[in-house]
């Protein structure tokens, strides 16, 4: 696949993702997005994003975050991001049952699950999908 067909499959147009999960997925993550044109804050569990985003300017257009973390859950972190960036669109990332996205109260926000593993093509997709949707 050439160079513009990746382009033209799910161009970033400079949008701000913040992406929340352990070092493997968040490295892997952000550098897909980043290659497509993504501007990408990362963190390692909630408190480190809310810190992360605290100084920032502008807005935030698209959480990706895991559903199950330490410290905090992906579900308390789109509402607490939410205060600053209503908004702000998100998509969680979990290799859990559908019991657990239940239990965590995933559908109650809106966002769209992504299922890990996936490959880099459904992401920039889904990104897109949710990034562009009303």
């Amino acid at each position: 696949m050439g160079a513009d067909e990746d382009q033209s499959e799910s161009p970033g147009g400079g949008e701000t993702v913040v992406v929340v999960d352990d070092e493997l997925i968040r490295n892997i993550v952000s550098r897909m997005l980043a290659t497509a044109g993504y501007d990408v804050i990362t963190a390692e569990d909630g408190p480190a994003a809310l810190a992360a985003v605290e100084g920032h300017h502008g807005k935030i257009d698209l959480l990706i975050s895991d559903v199950v973390m330490p410290g905090m859950n992906g579900r308390l972190l789109v509402d607490r991001l939410r205060v600053a960036f209503p908004a702000m669109k998100a998509i969680f990332m979990s290799g859990h049952s559908d019991d657990t996205i239940l239990r965590y109260g995933i559908r109650d926000t809106g966002a769209a699950v992504l299922r890990k593993p996936f490959v880099r093509d459904t992401l920039l997709r889904t990104v897109r999908e949710v990034i562009d949707s009303g």
